[in-house]
């Protein structure tokens, strides 16, 4: 983050920062908070006075790096002001953010609009998925508070069509239902929003393909519609100068040294709950495995990744759908071809597969380096260093800082999930700071 926050200063910060007050954010789905992570990095000071995180590890671990004045479960809770969880707070009759917060940030579950739900285009399927509240009842609950700015993250799915039969998509529906309740004075102060939609992918800032929706929602009364429009060319410009001008940085780059004392720690707590070697008969996997090797022309014991004599998979459980992962993902990026072990390694260089999707889903690295998007399921695995990228490093992969703390005692497949749940702090940095720009904050 330090390296893109130098990219923005040579196009846009100034010597100095003009804003003298703190910003006043609010967060829900907290998961690590990244929109606090990347305003500590582009050196804006901030004041969390409220937060949500249902799950109560992630919630630890975001206690355990930022301050905040009121810390509930639920958006639901935190929206309707009841007592939060903090120690200071118990016994209230009721807890509320501050009065105006220049942004409350949002980043509201995914699985409901994902297109990789295999039910995602079935009638019904978006609106009857059990999270689906979490966005068009809670987050339009917020919406309707009246605060100057929120800023909504969602997964490429949000704007696409509910189903085969329907032209509207979530996102259409959302920001209708925002103008609906400004245009019906639902919104606290009678207030309007205007709202801006932009497209960030991880891979300007790292070599890992994660592409989201952002909608920036702006009160009409603080921020004009040619504020909107120069947040949003601001966005682009520089969005275009920085994949231009800088590379991205690669995943090996970010991952802990060996001898690193978290990453053995984690290494080992993998290898003492590894599942043992086991097959079931008339997988799906199997299936797709005996395809692999009909395409490619090999035979069904050419196993040329995991019958090396040095071969460890350190941190994985080797069972045979695994193998069948590694050795397919090897057979694919060859072509088929057999190759020496050394050149093999040559061409494995800054290649990753996540070993929790199938073969049918070619969840590795491209030709050039560009891993795809990680979730709270996945297991990534480094040929280079023939081992499992671990949860600590997963967060370095979403531009986390390596002085965020993980608490003692927290198990680092908690940490893999937070990592897999979170926003890219790059992405979010560069939207917040163009908004800063835009406005400054009023």
């Amino acid at each position: 983050m330090k390296q893109a926050t130098s990219k923005l200063e040579h196009y846009f910060i100034p010597k100095q920062h003009v804003r003298s007050k703190v910003l006043q954010l609010a967060s829900s789905c907290t998961g690590a908070c990244s929109e606090a992570a990347a305003l500590e990095a582009l050196g804006l000071p901030y004041l969390i006075s409220g937060a949500s995180e249902k799950n109560g590890k992630f919630a630890a671990i975001f206690n355990h790096n930022f301050q905040v004045d009121h810390l509930w479960e639920t958006m639901k809770e935190q929206v309707s002001e009841r007592p939060c969880q903090l120690f200071g707070c118990k016994g209230l009759g009721s807890c509320s953010m501050r009065n105006e917060l220049d942004i409350w940030v949002m980043g509201t579950p995914c699985p409901p609009f994902s297109e990789q739900n295999v039910s995602r285009k079935k009638p019904g399927a978006v609106e009857g998925h059990a999270l689906y509240s979490v966005t068009f009842t809670d987050a339009l609950a917020a919406i309707c508070s009246g605060h100057k700015a929120y800023l909504l993250e969602q997964v490429p799915g949000f704007n696409k069509p509910y189903d085969s039969d329907s032209s509207e998509t979530p996102l259409d529906r959302f920001i209708g239902k925002v103008n609906f309740m400004g245009e019906t004075g639902k919104i606290k102060g009678n207030a309007k929003y205007w709202n801006v939609v932009i497209e960030q992918n991880l891979d300007l800032w790292i070599k890992m393909k994660r592409k989201r929706i952002y909608v920036f929602f702006l009160r009409t009364d603080v921020y004009s519609y040619e504020d909107c429009r120069r947040l949003k060319g601001m966005v682009e410009e520089l969005t275009s100068k920085i994949k231009n001008d800088f590379d991205p940085k690669s995943i090996g780059e970010l991952l802990l040294p060996a001898g690193d004392p978290y990453r053995e720690a984690a290494l080992k707590e993998l290898e003492e709950k590894r599942v043992v070697d086991r097959d079931a008969p008339n997988q799906e996997w199997q299936k797709q495995d005996r395809s692999l090797r009909k395409e490619f022309g090999v035979s069904d014991d050419y196993n040329p990744w995991t019958s090396r004599p040095d071969f460890t998979g350190l941190g994985l459980s080797k069972t045979p759908r695994v193998k069948s992962i590694l050795d397919g993902t090897v057979i694919r990026i060859l072509n088929g071809q057999r190759t020496s072990r050394r050149t093999l390694k040559n061409h494995l260089k800054e290649k990753y597969v996540d070993v929790s999707q199938s073969l049918k889903r070619k969840s590795f690295s491209d030709a050039h380096g560009f891993a795809r998007t990680q979730t709270t399921s996945t297991i990534l695995y480094s040929f280079d260093q023939d081992r499992v990228v671990v949860g600590r490093e997963m967060l370095l992969l979403q531009g986390h800082s390596r002085n965020f703390r993980i608490p003692p005692g927290v198990k680092d497949t908690v940490v893999k999930e937070l990592a897999g749940e979170g926003m890219a702090v790059p992405c979010v940095g560069l939207l917040l700071w163009c908004l800063f720009w835009t406005r400054r904050f009023p």
